[in-house]
């Protein structure tokens, strides 16, 4: 867990943008939170567009891994981009900072398709409903998928940022099959055990 934590806080500081970010917007260390203050944080950030998502440790480290050279924003604040074959697509010119992505998405069909990376290569197999963990993400068929991934110790951002790029989604949906959710990359508290447990 510290491991994993620690490599996200590094990625964080070292990503476009960031260090100029991190002083006005309150990104803080990495560290377990329970459900209902994920939850708070879900609605003061106004991240209610699409369905929420979580991940396990080992997801997120598999995440962490394999995505480091891709594309969007901070390493915890971005926009996956996935075709209707559940293919990555990145766009043909770089991106050099946060506030370019809301407009590079709008010519997500203009992007290049990663023939070598998949939804499943990036987050395993499937990933659980945030709100019902008996319920896992199935990749849409015949759509264009787009992940926003964030987390609460990014503060500001999730609303500066993440909030932003997923109300220019909202504006391709308008005219556009696609499906977009939301992936959380918090460490959830874990279920402290019960006294009877303990015993």
């Amino acid at each position: 867990m510290h491991k994993i934590d620690a490599l996200f806080f590094i990625l964080l500081l070292l990503s476009s943008c960031t260090t100029v970010l991190k002083i006005g917007y309150g990104i803080k260390k990495p560290k377990p939170r329970s459900t209902n203050y994920i939850r708070r944080k879900i609605v003061k950030y106004g991240l209610i567009d699409f369905p929420q998502y979580s991940i396990d440790e080992n997801i997120l480290y598999n995440l962490i891994v394999k995505s480091n050279s891709i594309w969007n924003g901070t390493s915890v604040n971005k926009v996956y981009v996935f075709n209707k074959d559940g293919f990555l697509m990145i766009p043909n010119n770089s991106i050099n900072c946060t506030s370019e992505v809301a407009n590079s998405i709008l010519s997500y069909q203009d992007f290049s398709v990663v023939d070598s990376i998949q939804f499943k290569d990036l987050f395993c197999d499937s990933i659980p409903s945030f709100y019902d963990r008996t319920k896992f993400f199935s990749m849409p068929k015949e759509k264009h998928l787009f992940v926003l991934t964030w987390a609460s110790y990014t503060g500001k951002l999730n609303k500066k940022l993440t909030r932003n790029w997923a109300e220019t989604i909202n504006t391709i949906a308008a005219s556009d099959s696609i499906v977009g959710i939301y992936v959380n990359l918090d460490m959830q508290k874990k279920n402290k055990k019960t006294a009877h447990n303990k015993r």
